[in-house]
């Protein structure tokens, strides 16, 4: 039977309401993914590939999908949505509704501003350098700067050449003379991508100012940025990581959330600035967090802490981690080994919270065997920055960026970052920006350098 003239609507709107929910999700995974032990570059690229996707029929559905995607965002109230909104909304050309998004954030920043962020930073290239010269305007809230800066650092630009009146360093000037803490600690962060050979003797000015600001985070951020022109700053940096492992401890709810994600960046640079050897260290691991120290001996990747590494092995709280430690200096597979134990089962208690080990396990990590690990004969590198049992070279840790799970990805592109900060890889940036990085890095390393 033959059908003419009939009337196909435009929209299906569970198709809408499916693209809007999955488009959030896939973008929290890659939001959430620079600690992931099983998703490589490739992964994300094809995470990325479906998230885009979605975007893609929402915003072919034009108002229609514009509004399914608002309603997600007024029910769930997270910041995939609001990176979903926000991104038809600029990649739709649809003002009215960016700015009242950009009023939003303003409001719930703490749940909100990490989607404006991605957002900004996701949005084809011409679109994204409107909107980020939109919101670091020095009349453009706070929010709104830290928004703009934060993009800036994801897309691996300098605010110096991306910013509103960019010729004259006084634009960026003002951030760092802003009220806000926040925007000043962005300020810094941006910074970090100035290329250190070119003459930017503003840019450096600036952070060697913010060196002596009077909060803890402008300082942190300050001292890791200014590391790009070969000037590290680990005595500043270690008297702020100290000081926020206190603020962790005492924090509670959003806050310490927002705390250990502070601390956890600070630690892993304060790793990668101390030189080894430093008589401080063993004081340092005692004062951290469990968890955090034993971050601080994966970036630090110095062997003769391995023996710290496995004296965490026996903490039920600490001992799948301490065991993906080990194994990723060593480069020694505890499962593959048959270095495990049989996992314990757990008792049915649905007022039993998940703590960070029960999140480890979930990931993948068996439960370790520490007697089995002590006794098995590892082989790598006694001395010297380790990595998977090998010396961390420029091309082994290249070769790690490419293939390796996120979590090794991160280590590597922090390692990488203080030998050519030029040419910066961020994990959390799309995969198309990380590609470009990790080509010109490749282009630009002669093999007297590897």
């Amino acid at each position: 039977m033959e059908i003419t003239n009939l009337a196909l609507p435009r929209t299906v709107p569970p198709m809408l309401a499916q693209h809007a929910q999955d488009a959030a999700f896939y973008w929290s995974l890659r939001d959430t993914s620079e600690q992931a032990q099983h998703i490589t570059l490739a992964k994300l690229a094809e995470m990325e590939s479906i998230m885009n996707a979605h975007l893609d029929g929402l915003l072919v559905a034009g108002a229609a999908g514009m509004a399914t995607a608002e309603t997600a965002l007024e029910r769930w109230r997270g910041a995939g949505e609001m990176f979903v909104c926000f991104y038809l909304a600029a990649a739709g050309q649809q003002h009215s509704s960016a700015e009242k998004l950009l009023a939003q954030v303003e409001n719930r920043p703490d749940t909100l501003l990490r989607g404006l962020i991605s957002a900004l930073a996701s949005l084809p290239a011409a679109v994204a350098a409107h909107w980020i010269s939109h919101c670091s305007k020095p009349d453009s809230s706070a929010v709104q700067q830290v928004a703009a800066l934060r993009a800036c650092a994801l897309l691996g630009i300098s605010p110096l050449g991306a910013l509103p009146s960019s010729t004259a360093p006084s634009h960026i000037a003002l951030h760092f003379a802003s009220p806000s803490p926040f925007v000043r600690a962005a300020a810094c962060r941006a910074l970090a991508n100035l290329n250190p050979t070119a003459n930017l003797s503003d840019g450096q000015r600036m952070l060697q100012g913010a060196l002596i600001d009077a909060e803890l985070i402008v300082r942190a951020e300050a001292a890791i940025a200014i590391a790009n022109y070969g000037q590290p700053q680990p005595t500043e940096l270690w008297q702020c990581v100290s000081t926020q492992a206190l603020v962790h401890e005492q924090a509670t709810g959003w806050y310490r959330k927002q705390a250990q994600r502070r601390l956890l960046r600070w630690t892993r640079h304060l790793a990668c600035q101390v030189a080894h050897g430093n008589s401080h260290i063993p004081q340092l691991l005692e004062r951290l967090p469990p968890r955090l120290a034993l971050c601080f001996v994966l970036h630090h990747a110095d062997p003769h802490y391995l023996p710290f590494v496995l004296d965490k092995l026996e903490h039920s709280d600490t001992r799948r981690y301490a065991a993906w430690v080990w194994q990723s200096m060593t480069g020694c597979d505890v499962l593959a080994h048959g270095l495990t134990l049989e996992d314990e089962v757990q008792a049915s208690d649905s007022t039993q919270l998940f703590n960070q080990e029960q999140i480890d396990a979930s990931n993948g990590m068996p439960r370790p065997n520490p007697q089995a690990i002590r006794a098995h004969p590892a082989t790598y590198p006694r001395q010297g920055k380790i990595l998977l049992g090998q010396p961390m070279s420029t091309n082994h840790a290249l070769h790690v960026l490419e293939t390796a799970p996120q979590a090794l990805r991160s280590l590597a592109a922090t390692h990488l970052a203080y030998g050519y900060p030029t040419y910066k890889v961020t994990v959390r940036a799309s995969v198309a920006v990380q590609r470009r990085s990790i080509a010109s890095l490749r282009a630009h390393i002669s093999p007297k350098n590897i």
